[in-house]
């Protein structure tokens, strides 16, 4: 399974396709979707410049590999995931031949 984390306000979740209104409704417990696969959400608030408080949402998604593709922005996240760790063993071998010398 892979997990995508989304963070947003409840319109900007729902319209981008991560969640549907009910996946975000208070007092909710089944965190299942419709395709069975678990979810966990939760929110806080964060204030903007302008003073204004907005709730934000948390939204970890757990899909099988196979699926991840259906959901927003995950293979995006998935890419950028693969070249970090790409270049952090480019780095740690750079380090490990530096120190050898």
């Amino acid at each position: 399974m892979i997990v995508i984390r989304y963070y947003g306000t409840a319109a900007d979740l729902v319209l981008a396709g991560v969640v549907t209104a009910d996946m975000l409704a208070p007092g909710r417990r089944q965190r299942v979707d419709a395709e069975g696969h678990r979810f966990c959400q939760d929110s806080y608030y964060m204030v903007d410049v302008g003073r204004q408080p907005h709730r934000i949402h948390r939204v970890s998604r757990w899909k099988p590999a196979e699926l991840v593709g259906r959901l927003p922005g995950a293979l995006d996240a998935i890419a950028a995931h693969e070249e970090l760790g790409a270049w952090l063993e480019a780095v740690a071998n750079r380090l490990t031949t530096a120190s050898s010398s």
